[in-house]
């Protein structure tokens, strides 16, 4: 049984303010026994445009730019993706003593996380592979 429920408020003064008084009450009641308690900033999702700009604009111009070079075998998009996620998503854990890297998903990114890895990959294009990226058009990404 998924127990989970997410509520949305405010903090004022050390005081939590929650929207939807009523349904977090009736929520609560139905529970018994220890929880778990998670307070964090609303996560912001992308747009759309947003993504398209990455997959349609800055994915393919790496690619075409990587197999001009003979760096990768086709100009897919989908594998300039992938570098661009090991180049600028890379984390490391630490797992029974051992290192252990890991990629994060380009869909857990805020839109601030997002934004940074197209920046970054604008900067890796014009810096490391000599081609122009252009910025998104900003009337477009706030559809």
């Amino acid at each position: 049984m998924n127990t989970t429920q997410k509520f949305f408020g405010e903090v004022k003064n050390g005081q939590l303010g929650v929207y939807d008084r009523v349904g977090f009450m009736q929520y609560l009641s139905n529970l018994m026994g220890k929880v778990e308690i998670i307070v964090r900033y609303p996560f912001k999702y992308r747009t759309s445009p947003e993504n398209r700009y990455f997959h349609g604009v800055i994915c393919p111009a790496v690619a075409d730019k990587l197999y001009e070079l003979g760096l990768i075998g086709s100009p897919d998009p989908l594998i300039a993706k992938e570098i661009l996620k090991a180049m600028f998503l890379k984390q490391f854990v630490e797992i029974n003593g051992k290192q252990v890297i890991y990629v994060t998903p380009t869909h857990l990114l805020s839109t601030t996380q997002f934004e940074a890895l197209c920046t970054q990959s604008r900067m890796f294009g014009d810096l490391d592979l000599g081609i122009y990226i252009p910025e998104p058009r900003k009337e477009e990404m706030k559809q």
